[in-house]
């Protein structure tokens, strides 16, 4: 998303006009970064609040927040790096999306044991992937956490609130 500003002059001279578009520009600047950092809050907190069972936190620990600067006029952020997910936290799309999770893969459950079918539905076992462990076919599906639209949806109307904030 891009946001443009569109100052016009009224009754100053030119040097207290470009005066306050500086100061204009570091205010913006200011709150466009914090509103980075709240997004990536309200992500991690969006994690959070979807969750069905016991998380290690990993998912919600890799969402970051980067930010770019490509010259003087031009600054940029974005929340969920996609590299850094793939080698973290491999799974985000499908927790947010929702479907089989994870693939046929090898792990254990809590203490190292085989997965226990009399257990589904009644206890919550947390899943850690090992190349040791026992191959695990699942076979229900995941419910999503829809932290990624969630997400989008409260910073389009946050991003609505600031303009008219700014523009008043």
């Amino acid at each position: 998303m891009s946001v443009r500003i569109i100052v016009k002059q009224s009754g100053k001279d030119e040097r207290e006009h470009l005066k306050d578009l500086r100061l204009a520009q570091k205010t913006f600047e200011r709150d466009f970064f914090a509103l980075g950092n709240e997004t990536k809050d309200k992500m991690q907190f969006n994690i959070d609040e979807g969750l069905h069972r016991p998380s290690t936190g990993n998912l919600k620990n890799s969402i970051t927040l980067e930010t770019f600067r490509t010259n003087t006029l031009s600054f940029s952020w974005g929340v969920g790096n996609i590299d850094f997910l793939n080698s973290k936290a491999p799974y985000w799309d499908w927790a947010d999306k929702g479907g089989i999770l994870p693939p046929i893969t090898k792990g254990y459950f809590g203490d190292g044991e085989a997965p226990k079918g009399s257990l589904k539905g009644i206890g919550r076992q947390s899943f850690t992937h090992d190349r040791e462990g026992f191959w695990v076919t699942p076979k229900s599906l995941t419910r999503p956490l829809n932290y990624i639209s969630r997400t989008i949806f409260w910073f389009d109307l946050t991003v609505l609130k600031l303009g008219k904030t700014f523009g008043s």
